[in-house]
């Protein structure tokens, strides 16, 4: 029988609503016209700010869970993408999925989040499951850490991508390298500048995420020199934030201490920001190349936003009997699927295993999963094939990958896996047959991976 679902999205992926004279609301996050379906981000809007003074009057509520966007003809499945997972997969009915938004503007541990989310945990049926993504698993964690008895009511809490001890993300909206989903770099920098919960999001200095020129770690609550010194409101702004968030959630670690059962699904293999270093006012992000033959630096990975060094290798607390079970999902291209990063991670074949089971009541599968880099789809560049191999319970497998569609008739015979169990492996182009495909030359990319508990393979045409 399918478990009832609650689901804690990341930031900003709630709708946000304004309540107006006489009981209308209108919604100022996330913004749509109707005539091509443009995304309106009105970030320049004061209203989507969070407050400089938390216990100042603020009436903007939490919506659900942004459900989907459009962006040109593009139809972007938001939460839509899991909820059809869990209903036409898991066989959840509507009234199964307990959507839980939040307002992202105010900080992770927020009275009014945390209220809400435990009246929705007492509502649901006992048994239920929590789905976390991203910075919503940092919210899960301080409402159950403050009322551990909630677990209770829960059977599982599955995480997707959680930044349990921060990603860089923030710093670099803050910095201007890079923008938020519609908004231009200046306006997605005042919306997270003022956001309480997007600097719960930078990294403590035992993070291993931030450095100084000389190489020793680089603490970014001690001030807010790494920021620039104009416009003027950045550096008050954040300073208050960054103040607030040590005194409320000090400083976290990968130690999973609560009373239920976690289940950790963890992307890897995609070029992230997993560093920065700091050299006066000039600061340097390092995104994490592509991994090694044999296996990759999981430091230097992640899933496109976070570092794996982040979301991954939960820990049970050591006094624990619950169980915690790290998934760790090749992010590439599946055989007959594109590539599925951070925002949508649940939708790779190893998260949905992860779903069938926990949620849809389904005997656990050893997960035995293949995925092609894109990168191959450039020419001139290795062919890179990541994989993960895990028993049910999650312990590691040994396996073989091998090509099956050699340039030569010797072939290269069989590679082993590495014992951690998931990886990358490096090819060259000439390791592959050539195929003409009308007046072009094709690699024929087909590799397998096999191990005791059955088999997998990728196959793709990608450029000589």
């Amino acid at each position: 029988m399918p478990r009832d679902v609650l689901f804690v999205p990341g930031l900003p992926a709630s709708d946000l609503w304004i309540r107006k004279p006489g009981g209308r609301r209108e919604k100022i996050f996330v913004r749509q016209t109707r005539r091509i379906g443009e995304l309106i981000w009105k970030a320049v809007d004061p209203r989507l700010l969070g407050p400089d003074n938390l216990d100042d009057e603020d009436p903007v509520e939490a919506g659900d869970p942004v459900d989907r966007t459009r962006i040109l003809i593009v139809d972007l499945k938001h939460a839509r993408s899991l909820y059809d997972i869990l209903r036409k997969q898991c066989g959840l009915t509507r009234g199964q999925i307990h959507k839980v938004g939040w307002d992202w503007r105010r900080p992770c541990g927020d009275e009014r989040a945390r209220k809400l989310l435990t009246s929705k945990i007492e509502q649901a049926p006992m048994g239920s499951v929590l789905i976390a993504h991203s910075t919503g698993g940092l919210l899960t964690r301080s409402v159950l850490a403050a009322d551990p008895a909630l677990c209770e009511r829960l059977s599982a809490v599955i995480s997707f991508g959680v930044p349990w001890v921060g990603t860089l993300k923030s710093m670099g909206v803050l910095l201007q390298r890079e923008g938020l989903t519609a908004a231009d770099k200046a306006d997605a920098r005042k919306v997270i500048a003022h956001s309480w919960a997007a600097i719960d999001l930078l990294p403590r200095v035992d993070a291993g995420l931030t450095f100084r020129g000389n190489g020793g770690a680089y603490d970014l609550f001690g001030s807010v020199d790494w920021l620039p010194e104009r416009p003027l409101w950045l550096r008050r702004a954040v300073r208050s934030r960054l103040t607030h968030s040590l005194e409320t959630l000090g400083v976290p670690d990968k130690v999973w201490r609560l009373p239920v059962d976690l289940h950790n699904v963890v992307g890897f293999g995609e070029p992230t920001t997993v560093s920065a270093r700091i050299e006066g006012d000039a600061v340097t992000f390092n995104v994490g190349p592509h991994g090694e033959a044999l296996g990759f630096d999981e430091v230097r990975q992640g899933d496109g936003t976070i570092p794996f060094s982040s979301a991954g290798s939960v820990a049970p607390a050591s006094s624990s009997d619950r169980q915690v079970t790290n998934r760790p999902i090749p992010i590439g291209a599946y055989r007959g699927m594109g590539k599925k990063r951070h925002a949508s991670l649940w939708a790779n074949p190893g998260a949905v295993k992860t779903l069938l089971s926990v949620v849809g009541g389904r005997e656990p599968e050893p997960l035995i999963e293949l995925a092609l880099d894109t990168s191959a789809y450039s020419p001139g560049t290795p062919i890179r094939i990541r994989y993960s191999l895990q028993e049910p319970g999650g312990d590691p497998m040994g396996g073989q990958i091998r090509i099956l569609t050699p340039a030569s008739r010797g072939g290269q015979g069989s590679r082993s896996t590495d014992p951690r169990g998931f990886g990358t492996m490096i090819f060259d182009r000439s390791d592959f047959a050539v195929s003409t495909v009308g007046t072009s030359r094709m690699r024929r990319v087909r590799a397998e991976l096999t191990c005791s508990a059955g088999r997998t393979d990728v196959f793709a045409l990608v450029p000589a």
